[in-house]
């Protein structure tokens, strides 16, 4: 019974590790670890910018969808100072937030912005003294040099303050919009809609030119 007892304990120290073999493994594990970081930085707030990109373009769809079944103008408003996004439906000549589960404020992670630029959609377009230029570059999409949310002229339309947004019409048409969604690398990803008619979707995102 002793022999066997002692044989035990002696197996137990050879499988062991001794201080100096630990030391060594956490010396290693230190090393890789400060090579990757910086690469995982990188990862993590691209991959953050970019479920950014995917909830935004969620929230479009069901934006529209429920401007189209309740009949009700939408808005997707985006606070970039604030660092939150959110829905806001009409309600007699104010937006109100939605009920249920949106009925919050979306905050951004932290290092990722985003911007919109945006021309505002008329049911009825009127076509200007060429006779349908205005309308072919509605139908064509951006206009260029188009509104932003700092524009003054821009801001009339705009409301809410001076907040940026996109709107959905009952008809199931919306605002022509680019939402500019970066990370704190520059790097860019991009929710767009071709026309008014189209649904938004994602821009495979590009580096930023510095």
């Amino acid at each position: 019974m002793t022999t066997t007892s002692t044989t035990g304990r002696s197996a137990e120290r050879r499988e062991a590790f001794t201080l100096i073999e630990l030391i060594l493994v956490m010396t290693v594990m230190a090393s890789v670890l400060a090579v990757s970081a910086p690469v995982l930085r990188g990862f993590f707030a691209s991959r953050q910018a970019a479920d950014t990109a995917a909830h935004v373009l969620a929230l479009t769809r069901w934006a529209r969808s429920y401007a189209v079944t309740r009949g009700q103008p939408c808005r997707l408003i985006i606070d970039d100072q604030a660092g939150e996004y959110w829905l806001a439906v009409q309600e007699g000549s104010a937006y109100v937030p939605l009920e249920g589960e949106l009925a919050r404020r979306f905050a951004l992670p932290q290092g990722v912005s985003v911007s919109v630029e945006s021309v505002a959609y008329q049911p009825t377009v009127q076509a200007d003294r060429g006779g349908s230029l205005l309308s072919s570059m509605m139908q064509g999409g951006l206009l260029s040099g188009a509104m932003s949310s700092g524009d003054s002229q821009a801001q009339g339309w705009q409301g809410q303050g001076d907040l940026p947004f996109v709107q959905f019409h009952p008809c199931g048409r919306s605002d022509l919009a680019s939402i500019d969604i970066r990370d704190r690398d520059g790097v860019l990803w991009q929710v767009v809609n071709p026309s008014p008619a189209e649904y938004f979707h994602i821009v495979a995102p590009v580096e930023e030119s510095r």
